[in-house]
């Protein structure tokens, strides 16, 4: 479960307290425990099956994760040609110019979840996800936008051009808004 921590948050609900009957019966609880998924605040899995075992918990929470959160193809690029290659071979490419260390930065998380969601609702999109922490990299991409990039950046790449983020740099913690962006950078 921890591999999807920055995926989802956890809540926990006593249907045995009278306080939280309507809640209980309005999402048909009837056995315990019962694990409801929500995405984007409407129910998108419910598991009510074998719960013998903390193993049957993981088992079921790990399909649902898959499902209704399925994990995007993000690709490193650690040198100047991987990046020129990725984008001669894919044409849309979402790229975040990133800081070391990556997992560590909020932007990262809300890169990645952006990224995630976005996928899961728009299966047939070509655009390619991708990200870096090499200077290099950031300084042909600076060459290539004819301007410089200071990290973190989010930036869409088209066709070889690269487009500046439309978002401000203090909004790339928040994942909702950089799926919005996502979603309208081409």
């Amino acid at each position: 479960m921890e591999k999807y921590q920055d995926s989802f948050r956890m809540a926990e609900l006593d249907c045995d307290e009278a306080k939280n009957q309507d809640i209980c019966d309005e999402f048909g609880v009837k056995s315990f425990p019962t694990m409801i998924y929500f995405l984007e605040g409407y129910p998108e899995d419910v598991y009510q099956g074998p719960r013998e075992t903390k193993e049957d918990l993981a088992k079921e929470h790990e399909r649902v994760m898959k499902k209704i959160v399925p994990e995007t193809k993000i690709t490193k690029f650690e040198t100047v040609a991987e990046y020129e290659e990725f984008v001669k071979k894919n044409p849309k490419v979402i790229l975040a110019a990133l800081r070391e260390p990556v997992h560590a930065s909020k932007a990262w998380k809300a890169f990645k979840t952006a990224s995630d969601m976005h996928a899961h609702h728009n299966k047939k999109d070509p655009r390619q996800f991708a990200y870096t922490t090499n200077k290099d990299v950031v300084a042909a991409i600076s060459r290539a936008y004819e301007g410089k990039v200071k990290v973190p950046k989010l930036l869409s790449i088209f066709g070889g051009k690269v487009a500046q983020a439309s978002i401000p740099r203090r909004q790339y913690a928040n994942y909702q808004t950089v799926g919005y962006w996502i979603a309208e950078a081409g």
